[in-house]
């Protein structure tokens, strides 16, 4: 989730340069899609540090990002973007598998918690 949060945030600071281009349609439409995608890439990184941190709230947001990642990703496949919607579909399904096992087996304590 770290890897897509810091690819949402090159995203987002490559469509606010972009969005100055001479060859920009929509000048508006490219830094407001820029920051957004921006605020996106900082939000799911925050999620991650929550997750590694054993925080009980972050797993189900968590789950429901990974799970509107899935779309995204069948539509690339369906483009016949491979090398795009492979990895990305891969990586959600692992972080989704990957949340569902750990909560079914419980966290383990953390450093310092009480036994």
């Amino acid at each position: 989730m770290v890897a897509q949060g810091l690819l949402l945030i090159g995203l987002g600071i490559f469509l606010v340069v972009r969005g100055f281009g001479p060859d920009a349609s929509s000048r508006g439409r490219a830094e407001i899609g820029g920051v957004l995608a921006a605020l996106a890439g900082v939000g799911l990184i925050t999620l991650a540090r929550a997750v590694v941190a054993r925080r009980q709230w972050a797993r189900s947001p968590t789950f429901v990002c990974e799970f509107l990642v899935l779309p995204v990703a069948f539509g690339l496949l369906q483009g016949h973007r491979w090398g795009y919607g492979l990895p990305l579909a891969g990586s959600a399904l692992a972080a989704m598998v990957l949340l569902v096992v750990a909560g079914v087996r419980g966290a383990p304590p953390a450093p310092g918690d009480q036994i």
